[in-house]
């Protein structure tokens, strides 16, 4: 069975404006562009695919700036709720979405809202092949990271995120490639597999099979479990 993947990151309350939500946004675009071409042109979303592809998104902060005012003044004025913007590659050969959340307060004790910053990887067509690879996915990451310094996130599909231990609300989830932002000492807890790659003094990402991770395999879901179990008893991840 297919399995349909994304890149997801996330952060709490974290008061930006538009401008340094903007700059973000810009640093990302530029970033994601050197790490594969299918990455490097962006449209907003339209009525139709044909009017979505009249509507570029360059990386130019005041146009970003812009885009993300004009998406703010749909949302009734609530500066609680940051900024956000739905961007989408504009082809058919590994049709990507990425849809970001800035400067969010919105998070409560009893309510987890975050801000995000979350990639659609390509379904099983065209640049698939070349995408889903922990290469090209640990370098989009790595930019995701540096853009937006996130908490934690990483790359997973729908089906495992169904089929994993449920986890809190706001507690990362170890998937196929994951980043943690709090990793003092990660390395000496983990189990033998396990990658584990730092960025720059941000944080560090966890390769659990450095084959694509699918939901069918047992093999995959006991590494990323027995990942989990680690973090846990060393008090880095907590369920």
């Amino acid at each position: 069975m297919s399995e349909n993947y994304y890149l997801g990151t996330y952060w709490g309350n974290r008061r930006e404006t538009t401008r340094q939500c903007a700059d973000r946004l810009s640093d990302l675009l530029g970033k994601l562009s050197t790490v594969d071409p299918i990455f490097g042109h962006w449209f907003e979303k339209g009525s139709s695919r044909g009017d979505a592809q009249q509507r570029g998104v360059n990386k130019d902060r005041d146009f970003l700036e812009g885009l993300l005012e004009r998406e703010a003044r749909r949302q009734a004025g609530n500066s609680e709720a940051g900024v956000r913007a739905s961007i989408w590659n504009g082809t058919d050969d590994g049709a990507c979405d990425l849809n970001i959340r800035c400067g969010s307060c919105l998070s409560t004790e009893h309510a987890w809202i975050p801000n995000s910053c979350v990639l659609t990887l390509p379904r099983e067509v065209g640049s698939f092949e070349r995408l889903l690879s922990v290469d090209v996915l640990v370098e989009a990451l790595k930019a995701v990271v540096r853009s937006f310094e996130p908490e934690w996130g990483g790359v997973t599909s729908d089906r495992y995120r169904e089929l994993a231990p449920k986890v809190a609300a706001g507690t990362p989830q170890i998937g196929w490639i994951t980043y943690l932002g709090e990793t003092e000492g990660l390395p000496s807890v983990l189990t033998a597999g396990a990658r584990v790659l730092a960025v720059d003094s941000l944080g560090s990402i966890i390769v659990t099979t450095e084959e694509r991770f699918s939901s069918d395999k047992m093999e995959h879901l006991e590494a990323a479990e027995s990942i989990r179990r680690s973090l846990e008893r060393a008090g880095i991840l907590h369920s």
